[in-house]
């Protein structure tokens, strides 16, 4: 898996248990929490991701909103099959 889905995958892992995952917006600072990169390379990640319309960055006061997109949620899907040890569980599946 590519260095960036493994981004997007660090931020289902953040709204996976939200009620609505696609709507949260999670902060820079729980995604670097939670990865071991520098926040420059993270934002790469994201604006990459950004571009396949699997994540939404939206600027928010002054800081940044990061949210998945449905799209985003499907993409992981089709990783669960193409991945061993990568799955997302079914009940972390939120449709």
């Amino acid at each position: 898996m590519e260095t960036k889905y493994r981004t997007l995958q660090t931020l289902y892992d953040i709204v996976k248990n939200k009620p609505n995952p696609h709507e949260y917006q999670c902060t820079p600072r729980q995604i670097i929490l939670r990865l071991l990169l520098e926040w420059d390379v993270i934002l790469q990640h994201l604006n990459s991701l950004a571009e396949e319309n699997l994540v939404s960055v939206q600027k928010i006061e002054s800081s940044v909103g990061i949210s998945i997109t449905m799209q985003g949620i499907e993409r992981l899907k089709s990783f669960s099959t193409d991945v061993p040890g990568e799955e997302i569980n079914d009940n972390d599946r939120h449709n």
